[in-house]
């Protein structure tokens, strides 16, 4: 193939392909993965292009047990104990924590309500608090008449992202859970903010079933929450008799 022009512009990259007795399968499958590298080998700005993974891409398949949760927990700071419990609480993405709002917390329902935005569907899920969610957000709300702004916000009363100062807080937490769990010859999983949302999604259907797990992740078929659940922890089933030589019956 040969490349015959470049035009001006952000994003705009023209070729010509000669197709040289090539055969076409290949061709695409080429093209598909140079539409990924040429931008920065050219430094041209790639599109917003949102939903899209790179061949090859590995899907993460983390399983997050409570022991692991609870020790990078234990050596967080307050931020990172608030941001963890809603995120794992709420079953959601980190991104949807740190824009919730207390606009969306309704505490005079009963039981409260926490409607959280998607950003994935654009849509919202309505979240009842159980009385471990209830009392974080009471205690969030602690000696604010009128909240208003970010639920969760850093001391200097700031919204947080997932590339800023709370990102540090949160690496930190983790190398010192690592570290901990090595001095005590311990398992430990090590484990990223985004995790807790699957790690929420098993609980819930170790719990309830996996219909309450697929409504807490607000999807919207069991089919997808299975990518999240069983994918992860693997599926269950009793092993199987081996026939014995000359017998029509199973061994057990």
């Amino acid at each position: 193939m040969s490349f015959t022009s470049l035009d001006s512009g952000p994003h705009c990259l023209t070729l010509s392909i000669e197709f040289l007795r090539l055969p076409t399968v290949n061709v695409i499958s080429d093209a598909w993965r140079w539409s990924f590298r040429l931008p920065e080998a050219l430094s041209i700005p790639r599109p917003p292009v949102q939903g899209v993974r790179l061949p090859g891409t590995v899907t993460r398949k983390i399983e997050v047990k409570a022991s692991d949760y609870w020790l990078v927990h234990a050596c967080g700071d307050q931020l990172v104990k608030d941001v963890m419990e809603l995120t794992a609480r709420l079953g959601t993405r980190p991104q949807e924590v740190f824009s919730l709002t207390w606009a969306h917390v309704d505490m005079e329902a009963s039981p409260a309500v926490v409607r959280v935005w998607m950003n994935k569907t654009s849509g919202f899920k309505n979240i009842q608090a159980d009385a471990d969610l209830l009392a974080l957000l009471q205690r969030l709300r602690a000696g604010i008449d009128k909240p208003t702004g970010p639920v969760v916000k850093d001391e200097d009363g700031k919204a947080l992202s997932p590339a800023g100062t709370f990102r540090y807080r949160f690496e930190a937490a983790r190398k010192a859970a690592i570290e901990k769990a090595a001095a005590a010859n311990a398992d430990h999983q090590d484990f990223q903010l985004r995790d807790l949302r699957p790690m929420a999604g098993l609980s819930m259907m170790d719990a309830q079933g996996m219909d309450a797990a697929r409504r807490l992740l607000g999807h919207s078929t069991e089919k997808m929450t299975a990518a999240y659940t069983t994918k992860r922890r693997g599926y269950v089933s009793q092993s199987a008799g081996i026939v014995r030589s000359g017998s029509n019956k199973a061994s057990t």
